[in-house]
């Protein structure tokens, strides 16, 4: 099956789906693919942008509803809460305009700022203008790679497949460290349930 049979087929739902594991990554990808013609770098956008204001906000309303009891059945998170913590305490607004650009806390974030009691409406309005940005400037930088590779590589069609793959592989492997870890650590933490 060719790249391009696999995106018509496959490239929303996988896009909706690795944006809610390793965003970062797959919205990328997303934007090289729009630099390759294969998607609508406006529809990549709407996409990206409803999908991770929706986690976003179940996440903080998950914080502000069940924190103290997420941290008990998932106390290897309380080390990202912590750090976290500190930055929400210090910066409020700026904090959450900006977490989702720190690696590891895009979803603790929401929670513990649910988990202060912040205000969900203050919340919501500053977290619909970071989505915007976040997701116009990671696609941004995706499209610009894959113009830049595209300008370096005369025939890059042949080469696709192996760089998509080689993107999401990495992305993959970070999301499977990152999840892989945090059970490791709830199953050795003798405090755990």
């Amino acid at each position: 099956m060719s790249l391009e049979s696999l995106i018509t087929e496959y490239g929303f739902p996988a896009l909706i789906v690795g944006l809610l594991l390793e965003g970062e990554t797959v919205l990328l990808v997303a934007g090289f693919l729009v630099g390759r013609g294969y998607f609508s770098f406006l529809h990549i956008v709407m996409l990206a942008f409803a999908v991770t204001l929706a986690a976003d906000q179940g996440y903080f309303w998950l914080g502000y509803k069940h924190g103290d009891a997420l941290l008990r059945r998932f106390p290897s998170l309380t080390p990202a809460v912590e750090r976290a913590s500190t930055l929400f305490h210090r910066y409020h607004s700026y904090f959450i305009f900006g977490f989702r650009f720190f690696y590891g806390l895009r979803v603790v974030t929401p929670i513990l700022i649910g988990m202060s009691r912040f205000s969900p409406v203050r919340y919501l309005t500053v977290n619909v203008l970071a989505v915007v940005v976040w997701t116009v400037m990671t696609t941004g930088l995706g499209l610009v790679f894959g113009k830049a590779v595209a300008g370096m590589i005369e025939d890059l069609r042949q080469y696709e497949s192996m760089l998509v793959g080689g993107l999401l592989a990495i992305g993959s492997g970070l999301a499977i460290h990152r999840w892989k870890h945090i059970g490791d650590s709830n199953r050795n933490d003798p405090s755990g349930d």
